[in-house]
């Protein structure tokens, strides 16, 4: 009788033992995986990535501004980031950025996303035989809306000598825009830093339409005074 006491009394003595040893384990894998998660969240704090910028030296880019292979590198960089303040739809790659327009003002050091920028395409697709003509100075008699330049969208009304609208092209593509020098208008050029911005009204611009309309517009610009409107209407 008093050995089968000692016996029950070592078993659970033994069960506690193994109890403490488990909980013991428990714990010690709580605590090792609580280690383990704050140092990876305090790592974090300190991970970089690389994320496209705007330059420093880019006080802004303006709305509307098209981004071609050699203003890609003008007006942005790759930087590093602090990888958990850089958005999930942040650009990683320059080169996605070409034959973009940027749909909102940008400024130095911005990290680009893919919504601030559109595609120039979308509107040049929905010309179906499209062709590239030029409006001389001698023709942009009254122009609304400010300089002119790539990537811009106009209006061109023809206003009869009864102040009647006579012909109208809505939405037009600028091509290129040139100020009385011959040089191309970009009112992003002081901001990158490398040069001057014209602050003249375009003296030649050149602009995408149907091929059926060259013709006639060209016959319309004689027949009146020649309204240039600004509207920067490309889908975004």
């Amino acid at each position: 009788m008093f050995g089968r006491k000692e016996e029950t009394k070592q078993r659970k003595k033994t069960e506690k033992g193994k109890y403490k040893i488990l909980i013991s384990a428990i714990l010690a894998c709580a605590v090792t995986v609580g280690l383990i998660k704050y140092q990876e969240q305090a790592l974090s704090k300190y991970e970089t990535v690389g994320v496209v910028c705007v330059k420093p030296s880019v006080k802004s880019l303006k709305e509307g501004t098209v981004i071609n292979e050699e203003t890609v590198k003008k007006y942005f960089s790759v930087e590093q980031r602090q990888k958990n303040t850089v958005s999930s739809t942040a650009l990683m790659d320059m080169e996605k950025l070409i034959g973009k327009r940027t749909s909102i003002e940008l400024y130095a050091n911005d990290v680009i996303t893919t919504a601030q920028f559109s595609d120039i395409n979308e509107k040049l697709h929905e010309i179906s035989d499209p062709v590239e003509t030029s409006i001389n100075a001698t023709d942009l008699s009254q122009l609304v809306g400010g300089i002119l330049r790539e990537g811009d969208t106009i209006d061109i009304s023809v206003i009869g000598d009864e102040g009647q609208l006579v012909y109208e092209l809505r939405d037009v593509y600028v091509t290129k825009a040139f100020d009385s020098s011959g040089q191309i208008i970009d009112e992003n050029l002081n901001e990158a830093g490398d040069g001057t911005t014209s602050n003249e009204n375009a003296m030649i611009i050149n602009v995408i339409i149907e091929k059926s309309d060259e013709a006639l517009l060209d016959q319309q610009l004689s027949n009146g005074v020649v309204r240039i409107a600004k509207t920067n209407n490309v889908v975004k």
